[in-house]
């Protein structure tokens, strides 16, 4: 089985095999396609199985490219489907900033006020980042309590329903990038 590759950005799979955008890789070891995963993620975009694999006919394999871990929780990896629950409990105990780091450098911040949240989302240390927006919000919000007791306040403008703040971080810990209507904004 090939996967093909549509992504302009590097990949490195376990092999230590790079490949980049039109290229063909050689799929992940055996003991990564029998753990079953639903879909090669490369940055948002998918890719599927082009034949077959040991057995697995036309199974899509999934191939984890980068993981998320909390910052100042436990080293492992945080799922997609478990990360909202992990934030809503962090928020329920007063913990209203959380920082994640990827596997690749990035870093995800979420910071609320437990109506509205700061999304940003940042290349590595250093880099200023982009966030969420809610284009044509008005006025501001406070009590978005830092971890070491710093209150700010942001323009609404700048900040998003949490609703909406937990559906963007679900999405880019899963895909590794915006969702497609999200509106945000480069602040590089």
């Amino acid at each position: 089985m090939w996967f093909v590759i549509d992504e302009s950005v590097l990949l490195r799979h376990t092999g230590g095999e790079e490949v980049t955008r039109g290229q063909r890789a050689a799929p992940p070891p055996a003991r990564l396609c029998d753990a079953g995963a639903s879909l090669l993620v490369v940055r948002g975009k998918v890719c599927e199985p082009a034949g077959r694999t040991r057995g697995l006919q036309r199974e899509i394999v999934g191939f984890v490219i980068e993981s998320w871990v909390i910052n100042d929780d436990s080293p492992a990896p945080v799922s997609s489907d478990a990360v909202l629950e992990i934030l809503r409990s962090r928020i329920d105990s007063g913990r209203l900033e959380t920082w994640l780091s990827s596997s690749s450098g990035r870093s995800l911040a979420f910071v609320t006020n437990a109506e509205r949240a700061m999304v940003m989302l940042l290349e590595g240390e250093g880099d200023p980042g982009e966030h969420a927006v809610d284009p044509g919000a008005q006025g501001a919000s406070d009590g978005f309590v830092l971890s070491h007791g710093q209150d700010d306040e942001y323009p609404d403008e700048d900040t998003v329903p949490l609703r909406e703040a937990f559906r963007l971080v679900e999405h880019i810990v899963r895909a590794g990038s915006w969702p497609a209507d999200a509106r945000w904004v480069v602040d590089r």
